[in-house]
């Protein structure tokens, strides 16, 4: 399965983005707890009804698929915007935390 990280403008990976069973667009972050004990993880499915959307945004050819749209996005230096909108709902999408104990 073909996954892109999404980075900042320093090359700091912030977001995996990958596609589901459904063909839907799976944005996932995890944080690493070490003083809390406790990991974190927040998925985000964005619906591929919403992929034309998303290309429209950042001026992104209709036809390109959505993995490489993300990547483009991110090595133009848009990672942080597209993960605030993201993050934001922007779109029609889910989102999923999940907390688990790391100690």
């Amino acid at each position: 399965m073909k996954e892109v990280a999404v980075k900042d403008i320093n090359g700091n990976v912030i977001l995996y983005c990958s596609i589901d069973d459904n063909g839907d667009l799976e944005a996932a972050f995890e944080t690493y707890g070490e003083k809390e004990n406790f990991d974190v993880e927040i998925i985000t499915t964005v619906y591929k009804s919403e992929f034309s959307n998303i290309k429209t945004i950042y001026k992104i050819n209709l036809d390109t698929e959505i993995l490489d749209a993300i990547e483009k996005i991110s090595d133009e230096g848009n990672g942080v915007d597209f993960r605030n909108k993201v993050r934001d709902q922007k779109w029609k999408c889910e989102t999923f935390t999940w907390v688990s104990d790391s100690g």
